[in-house]
């Protein structure tokens, strides 16, 4: 696989006023936007990493599930 910059915007669980009480909440979800090179892609996941060294070595990889992505696409010069 080719690996690629990528832009993908996502949907997340959001942890809400963390140690203090709250009431009547609507959609506690938050949208998040993230850009990566793209280095693996399963059925359930898209797989990227903030930086990838020219031996191909990566760090900072996060692995997104297919379910939470709302849209992505590759980022070109």
């Amino acid at each position: 696989m080719k690996r690629r910059p990528v832009w993908i915007r996502w949907h997340d669980a959001a942890h809400v006023a963390p140690g203090e009480w709250v009431d009547n909440l609507a959609d506690t979800g938050v949208t998040v936007h993230t850009v990566g090179v793209l280095i693996g892609k399963t059925k359930t996941h898209l797989v990227i990493a903030h930086s990838v060294d020219s031996s191909g070595n990566c760090t900072g990889v996060f692995s997104i599930p297919r379910t939470a992505v709302e849209d992505w696409h590759e980022l070109h010069d």
